[in-house]
């Protein structure tokens, strides 16, 4: 099951071949095309992936209409989507109810400071099943950082991720800052945090 391009949503091409984004090298990965687009454009994809025995609206998040959100889409060669991602302006912050992770208290009291700070929350992260273990996340994800490295947009980041997904995250330089938490009616989770540098 794919979900093709509904070109009425789609903004001008963001990226050239997977391996130049805006400018940004990277070593190999998919051939890709990443867009920003609007959420109705990913919200098949997102359900699909995220929601599947649930209604499509609980796959229609809070915020995701907002100007300052912005939702980007991976579509490969044949012009299926095949990856999605959403960043909502929403400041890091720690449910005091969940305890901090040993290392991030002991490895990472720095990012204490930004608790409450203004951040971007990355929600929606879904790669097609059919396009699972090809890099595809990855370089949605790298582009993702790289959007926000670029100065005057600067901003760092923080998601609930599955605890399936964690350590992709860790390999990417995320850092785990709570053990398991359980989001009702979708699963265990744990936050997580991205220190964004500027190139």
């Amino acid at each position: 099951m794919f979900f093709q391009v509904h070109t009425d949503f789609i903004h001008p091409p963001m990226s050239t071949p997977a391996y130049n984004i805006d400018g940004f090298y990277f070593r190999s990965g998919p051939n890709i095309q990443i867009n920003l687009v609007s959420a109705k454009e990913i919200l098949p994809l997102r359900h699909h992936v995220l929601r599947p025995n649930r209604p499509l609206e609980s796959a229609d998040f809070l915020g995701d209409d907002d100007p300052s959100t912005s939702h980007f889409a991976a579509y490969d060669t044949e012009g299926n989507l095949v990856a999605c991602a959403t960043l909502l302006d929403k400041p890091f912050i720690i449910n005091p109810d969940i305890p901090t992770t040993k290392d991030f208290q002991e490895f990472h009291p720095e990012l204490l400071s930004t608790i409450g700070m203004r951040a971007r929350q990355l929600r929606g992260m879904a790669v097609h099943p059919d396009h699972h273990k090809k890099g595809i996340g990855s370089l949605l994800l790298n582009y993702i950082e790289t959007h926000q490295s670029i100065p005057m947009q600067t901003t760092d980041l923080w998601c609930n991720a599955r605890t399936h997904a964690a350590s992709f995250y860790q390999n990417h330089g995320w850092i785990t800052v709570t053990p398991p938490f359980d989001i009702p009616n979708v699963g265990p989770h744990v936050q997580m945090y991205r220190k964004i540098r500027q190139y």
